[in-house]
């Protein structure tokens, strides 16, 4: 089998249930899931084999959890909570970064030492020019509007917009 050859074969966690036999049949040592945090734990699951010897969990269990179709199964038997949360709950050795290299300052600020302790700005992160046209780089927006009504608006807002462009409505 071709794939057999291979050192490394990839798929998404839903690929995994798809192609069940075949992964079975590569049984790989090594089962790596990015964004671990997000993938609901029976996808976790069925990645691996009884073959597997190594599971890597990448991904932050203190931002977004796994989504969910039914909201109260969810919350009633904490089906939105990653294998990776729950075993980083009781205890199992983990590595976190401690450096960040995306987030400007001011956003960073908003997060640590709040959620993340010893989150430090690498140096590149210190230079980002500021947003041009803004007074300031974030911003808070405080609204009572449901988002439904604001999907709402928004969608016959672009239609105005795509009947202006279109010729078939003047402003």
């Amino acid at each position: 089998m071709y794939c057999k050859r291979m050192d490394i074969v990839a798929a998404t966690t839903s690929g995994c249930a798809k192609y069940d036999k075949l992964i079975r049949h590569l049984a790989p040592k090594i089962v790596i899931i990015e964004e671990a945090g997000e993938v609901l734990e029976a996808h976790t699951l069925v990645s691996m084999t009884s073959a597997c010897e190594h599971l890597i969990l990448i991904g932050d269990h203190q931002q977004l959890r796994p989504p969910t179709a039914v909201y109260h199964l969810a919350k009633d038997y904490n089906l939105d909570v990653s294998m990776f949360e729950r075993l980083i709950r009781l205890g199992v050795n983990k590595a976190s970064l401690s450096v960040q290299h995306r987030m400007r300052p001011d956003v960073a600020r908003l997060i640590a030492p709040t959620i993340y302790s010893n989150l430090i700005n690498h140096p590149s992160v210190l230079d980002y020019p500021d947003i041009k046209g803004m007074k300031h780089n974030v911003y808070f927006l405080s609204h009572s509007i449901p988002e439904k009504e604001v999907i709402g608006l928004l969608c016959r807002l672009l239609f105005i917009v795509i009947l202006v462009k279109n010729g078939q409505m003047s402003i």
